[in-house]
């Protein structure tokens, strides 16, 4: 995820893939302030970041395994998440969940990030 400053053209890395770690594929992205809610296609997950700050990038829902199960954090399964849209209130995230062929929606209230970018 990069970072471009539009009145100077800078452009700046947010979050990178350790080398050695498998390739995500990102596919869908929705920001509120600093917060940035990514599809993760390849992992089968939503990631977190803070925009603001380089290299905070986290799990929130999701295991990495492809399936359809409703649960908390790294209790749910998506299968190929590729699009992502806040509620106007900040509270839930829609998912388009395309493997599943449904849309999903997480309480962002009910979670915490996990460490595993």
């Amino acid at each position: 995820m990069r970072k471009i400053n539009l009145q100077t053209g800078a452009v700046s890395s947010i979050v990178a893939v350790p080398a050695g770690s498998p390739t995500m594929i990102p596919a869908g992205l929705d920001l509120v302030g600093s917060h940035a809610y990514i599809g993760g296609k390849s992992h089968h997950s939503i990631k977190h970041v803070d925009w603001q700050i380089p290299d905070t990038c986290h799990d929130l829902v999701g295991n990495g395994v492809s399936g359809l199960n409703d649960g908390i954090g790294t209790n749910a399964q998506f299968y190929e998440p590729t699009g992502v849209a806040i509620s106007l209130d900040g509270k839930f995230l829609l998912v388009a969940d395309s493997k599943d062929h449904s849309v999903r929606w997480v309480d962002l209230d009910s979670l915490e990030s996990e460490d595993h970018c």
